[in-house]
């Protein structure tokens, strides 16, 4: 008799287990969801969420090349010596541009209030060759630009700017190994110079050069048998 009690309580507490298991199995989907799915903002992503991260990226490319494109506006009221049109352009980036323009601009706004109010006072760091080197390549006095620059870049050698600059002032003195070298280097430390780059008229003599199109448009460019 207590072993068929014990039998039949044994069977009970299977039967109660099996009923169970769905409710933990279920307990436990739940959990994993929960897991893998990330913040509540982030769950129920779809192809629409995917579609609109997508537009978000194009819209800054769009917002960077708008930039851009106001840069050079800029850049040819100074050197047409139009101060006052660049200085407001030049101050409009500063704020509203991307940072990468926007630092930019803040250093040829510097230029446009030097050349309004000019003051002269020695050159020490390397934002001050920097400075003077993009003045004299906008002037087209190019081996004092190049010498500045070059100056500034021995003091810093990561500032990518500077680098750029190199690379338009050896392009437009028709140096195109150095223009690369430095163009290289520049984009290298920061990767949105290519946007520039491909719009620069300081880099027109590199067009024509397969580095050149290498550098700026590496989508385009065939793999080699290595890369096979």
């Amino acid at each position: 008799m207590k072993r068929l009690t014990q039998r039949k309580a044994s069977e009970r507490k299977r039967v109660s287990l099996s009923k169970k298991k769905p409710v933990l199995r279920r307990q436990l989907a739940r959990e994993a969801m929960r897991r893998t799915s990330g913040p509540a903002g982030m769950r129920g992503s779809n192809g629409k969420e995917l579609q609109a991260r997508s537009g978000e990226r194009h819209n800054g490319d769009a917002e960077y090349a708008t930039a851009i494109r106001s840069f050079e506006m800029a850049a040819r009221h100074f050197q047409r010596q139009r101060y006052d049109k660049a200085k407001e352009l030049f101050e409009s980036l500063a704020t509203t541009a991307p940072p990468g323009v926007a630092d930019r601009a803040k250093i040829h706004l510097r230029l446009c209030e030097q050349r309004l109010s000019p003051a002269t006072r020695p050159l020490r760091t390397p934002e001050d060759y920097y400075v003077a080197g993009v003045s004299e390549l906008n002037a087209r006095r190019l081996e004092r630009a190049v010498e500045f620059l070059a100056k500034a870049s021995k003091l810093d050698p990561k500032r990518e700017e500077t680098h750029y600059a190199l690379a338009a002032a050896y392009a437009l003195q028709g140096k195109a190994d150095a223009a690369i070298a430095h163009l290289t280097t520049s984009i290298q430390l920061r990767p949105q110079n290519v946007y520039q780059a491909r719009r620069d008229e300081d880099l027109h003599s590199l067009a024509s050069d397969p580095r050149f199109s290498h550098l700026v448009h590496p989508e385009h460019t065939l793999p080699t048998r290595e890369d096979a």
